[in-house]
């Protein structure tokens, strides 16, 4: 019976102490940090934020960078007219959440108050040049959401060494890919010129990069 009671002390110990290991290794975890960088080409560009930064205020998360203004979608309802040209006059309707730099007179209209990962963000650089900019947060994946027929702006989770195509990305996705015509659904990327151009299937993918994306029909592919 003592040793019985000997072991059952033994075991609750251990559990303590695996216990006591736990939590203290819990903080690391929560507080585990990743970066997240960007070349922001000068005029507009799409970019897919994965990490959630510490303190994720627009103001702070924006600040010093030469930027107009940020965008993103405030629902869930898509649409092609924004496919054409990125410009603020067709951004600034119902469906999007703005950021205007605070030296900018539409600064008072601003409603993007906070910066979310696992969004995608249409970013206006007024600098002449490419800007390095580096974001650091908790990586952060969600199950995607496709609003079904219609055009979703996402990125995608892919690894930044050997990304795969647009074809092998969602060629087993039946709402992004048509077996019976072998071809994607329209995905639109924005080039250097800030014109949403249609990618072909062997189109590489990237990461931080969000796209346009048309979903035929409901799915929750990921």
């Amino acid at each position: 019976g003592r040793d019985i009671v000997r072991i059952g002390r033994h075991f609750n110990s251990g559990v303590m102490l695996a216990a006591l290991l736990w939590l203290n290794f819990l903080p690391a975890i929560k507080a585990q940090q990743v970066t997240q960088t960007f070349t922001l080409q000068p005029g507009w560009n799409s970019i897919y934020l994965e990490v959630q930064p510490s303190n994720n205020a627009a103001n702070a998360v924006f600040s010093g960078l030469p930027l107009a203004s940020v965008w993103t979608r405030s629902e869930r309802l898509s649409s092609v007219d924004y496919i054409q040209n990125a410009s603020e006059t067709a951004f600034n309707q119902a469906g999007w959440l703005a950021w205007f730099n605070p030296s900018r007179p539409e600064a008072f209209l601003n409603s993007l108050h906070s910066v979310q990962a696992n969004r995608a963000y249409l970013l206006n650089s007024t600098n002449a040049t490419a800007v390095t900019w580096s974001v650091s947060g908790r990586p952060s994946l969600r199950q995607a959401e496709w609003v079904p027929d219609a055009y979703n702006l996402r990125g995608l989770p892919v690894g930044t060494n050997s990304p795969p195509t647009f074809f092998n990305f969602f060629r087993y996705s039946p709402a992004h890919f048509n077996s019976t015509n072998n071809q994607l659904e329209k995905i639109y990327r924005l080039n250097a010129s800030g014109q949403w151009v249609q990618v072909s299937s062997n189109d590489f993918t990237k990461a931080g990069e969000a796209y346009w994306v048309y979903t035929r029909g409901a799915s929750d592919y990921n």
